[in-house]
């Protein structure tokens, strides 16, 4: 039966992330393939050396004893080699996929990316990825090795007992056709087990990433609930999976067993009557036993390819996300006069976020954007940073008489302090120095316009104290200012900074805001509300019931 168009995009997609590894890929197969065709000949050497103990043939014995031991020790090597080659493959396609994925993720259109819960991102880039990198290491070399297997076991059985051969080629081909017909519904299964598993880590991460939250509402035993229903569901579906998988191969080993057992008594009675040898009987067995593990494994193979198949087209659908234009001829800071919107709309899944945003600033200039929480001021930051594009009006990037809309282009001009100061794990230094290199000194006068370096000077590890997811170790509006002091270290000309200011006294936030205005080329936007902030402000802007607009 033919692949069907997803199953084939799939494959191609699973084999093109094989190239540079194709020569260990390779040599695995090889492997395998002779792997399989020393249990063929061992079979004949086992019949040979108990029908020379059958004639007294004591050379012949040592001699087929001696053949034995050689393809014994072959077969040794060959796993050890191949397990070897097959997890260096399997690690390495691994790594790469994941490699490859994260930065299609982190290059994408960010409006695309954040359509996904990061714990299901996370599920594909680990679980989808492995089994993937597992089905690419395991399905090629195991399909080639059932084959050479099938085909020597199958050839010598047509020499010793063709009505064997016949009927188990009969039973292999009907097995395979039985097993196709559950490609939907395996791949369907595993896609929905996935999806599941994205769901339950989703809820883990939340609710690790919020313990204080949940304690203080007491919604311990709320959250414990909720996990052990989505979890009861993903096990459900998992057992789903299997059950459908295990009864096939229940089905199909209780067939092959039936064979086996077939062939023993008719050997028997061959021997009985005179028309096989013991070895005969022997090879008969162990070929029976070659020919059954090649089905036997089809069972459970193709059910991991259609499980890989479903993996690869969950990954294909973060490998084909829209791309950001890569930035083509960057503006320099130098080059920066002004920012201006005009006209722009803006709305998220039919609601409208901005009905009309007009706004100047020019360069050098420290301007406040103040509203009502969740009224658009933090969209229209992404909308001139280039992560959204707005759906009416223009924004212009000026560059003396030249104009740049936001994208890869421009956004090397802006530094951006989102809410909730993004820190990551690290050290202090690691942070500050986010986007440059590390230079101390520089970091340490960052830190000093961003009113930070009292208080990492008094740190016991100053720079090198690390600090935890989100900020953890730190206050919030320490974390503030270290991110602050990031902003200012990337050497971007214009600061947006989204309430990062939240957390400081009206004094600490008065005296940053100096600091920064005091620096040489500087341009602010940021979203305040204190008086004492806005009055170091020299333009200020209000967004309100979506119309943005300057006001005296």
């Amino acid at each position: 039966m033919g692949l069907k168009n997803s199953d084939r995009a799939a494959l191609r997609w699973l084999l093109s992330r094989t190239r540079g590894r194709r020569a260990a890929l390779a040599a695995v197969v090889g492997g395998n393939a002779v792997f399989a065709a020393a249990g063929a000949v061992f079979a004949l050497f086992c019949r040979g050396v108990i029908d020379c103990a059958v004639d007294g043939d004591q050379n012949g014995i040592f001699r087929y004893a001696m053949l034995l031991a050689g393809v014994v020790l072959l077969q040794l090597v060959l796993r050890l080699v191949c397990g070897w080659l097959s997890e260096k493959v399997r690690a390495g396609i691994e790594m790469e996929i994941r490699q490859e994925l994260f930065g299609c993720l982190i290059s994408a259109e960010t409006g695309e990316v954040s359509r996904y819960h990061t714990a299901e991102l996370l599920n594909r880039l680990f679980s989808d990825v492995r089994i993937c990198a597992d089905g690419i290491a395991d399905i090629i070399p195991a399909a080639v090795n059932m084959a050479t297997q099938l085909l020597c076991a199958g050839a010598l059985m047509i020499i010793l007992q063709p009505w064997f051969a016949a009927v188990f080629a009969a039973a292999g081909l009907l097995m395979f056709a039985a097993l196709t017909l559950f490609r939907s519904r395996l791949k369907g299964l595993h896609k929905q087990v996935q999806e599941k598993e994205g769901k339950v880590r989703a809820l883990i991460q939340e609710t690790l990433s919020n313990p204080l939250v949940v304690r203080v509402f007491g919604a311990q035993r709320k959250m414990l609930g909720r996990n052990d229903v989505s979890q009861r569901e993903h096990y459900r579906l998992r057992m789903k999976r299997r059950a459908l998988g295990i009864t096939a191969g229940a089905g199909f080993g209780l067939i092959f067993q039936a064979g086996y057992v077939l062939a023993l008594v008719w050997g028997s009675y061959g021997i009985f009557s005179g028309t096989m040898s013991y070895g005969t009987l022997t090879a008969v067995l162990q070929l029976v036993n070659q020919i059954q593990s090649p089905f036997a494994g089809l069972s459970s193979l193709l059910p991991q390819y259609y499980s890989a198949a479903a993996s690869a087209e969950r990954l294909i659908e973060l490998h084909d996300l829209p791309q950001e234009p890569p930035a083509v001829s960057p503006l320099r800071n130098e080059d920066f006069t002004g920012l201006e919107i005009s006209g722009v709309k803006f709305s998220y899944g039919g609601g409208e976020v901005i009905s009309r945003a007009d706004m100047t600033v020019n360069r050098g200039d420290i301007a406040a954007l103040t509203g009502i929480s969740g009224g658009g001021k933090s969209t229209l930051f992404r909308l001139i940073l280039g992560a959204y594009k707005p759906q009416a009006g223009s924004i212009a990037i000026r560059a003396g008489n030249e104009t740049r809309s936001p994208g890869g282009d421009t956004r090397g001009l802006f530094a951006y302090v989102p809410q909730g100061n993004c820190l990551f794990s690290g050290t202090i230094r690691d942070n500050i120095a986010f986007a440059r290199p590390a230079d101390d000194e520089l970091i340490m006068q960052s830190a000093r316009a961003a009113c930070a370096e009292d208080f990492i000077s008094r740190l016991p590890d100053g720079l090198d104290t690390p600090i935890g997811e989100n900020g953890a170790g730190l206050s919030e509006g320490q974390a503030q200012r270290i991110a602050v002091a990031r902003a200012l270290y990337s050497g971007a000309c214009f600061l947006l900074l989204d309430e990062a200011t939240s957390a400081l006294d009206g004094e600490t936030e008065s005296r940053l805001l100096k600091n920064i205005a005091a620096l040489d080329g500087k341009t602010v936007l940021i979203v305040t509300h204190r008086p004492a902030a806005l009055e170091i402000c020299s333009r200020k802007f209000t967004l309100k019931d979506g119309v943005l607009d300057e006001r005296n």
